[in-house]
């Protein structure tokens, strides 16, 4: 068992080492020569963003969601995009809201 989550773990990274890769070297350039361009990926890269860091406050136990997480956090690191980690707190309470919409007042786990 451990020996498979090892193995795991480094085809996980490996396969982040390539995207970071492969981003750096083609997309940035490529959304460097268009401010539209380089705007829009920006807007669809936050809300990438929004989204995995949603899903690891929902799953914190699911290794899937940390992973997936953190390739979208390499992505846009590696394409010059901004990241909103440092807004985490709005995405907690978006969540939040969320939940509360959904299934009433009661208290979000």
């Amino acid at each position: 068992m451990g020996f498979k989550l090892i193995v795991t773990s480094g085809i996980i990274n490996l396969i982040l080492f390539l995207i970071g890769f492969l981003v750096g070297k083609y997309l940035k350039p490529w959304l460097a020569e268009n401010t539209e361009r380089y705007n829009r990926a920006k807007e669809l890269g936050l809300i990438a963003d929004d989204i995995t860091d949603a899903f690891v406050s929902l799953y914190p136990n699911n290794p899937i969601a940390y992973w997936f997480n953190k390739a979208v956090d390499k992505f846009l690191e590696a394409a010059g995009l901004p990241d909103r980690d440092d807004t985490r707190e709005l995405a907690e309470r978006l969540v939040r809201a969320s939940y509360q919409r959904k299934y009433g007042n009661k208290e979000a786990a």
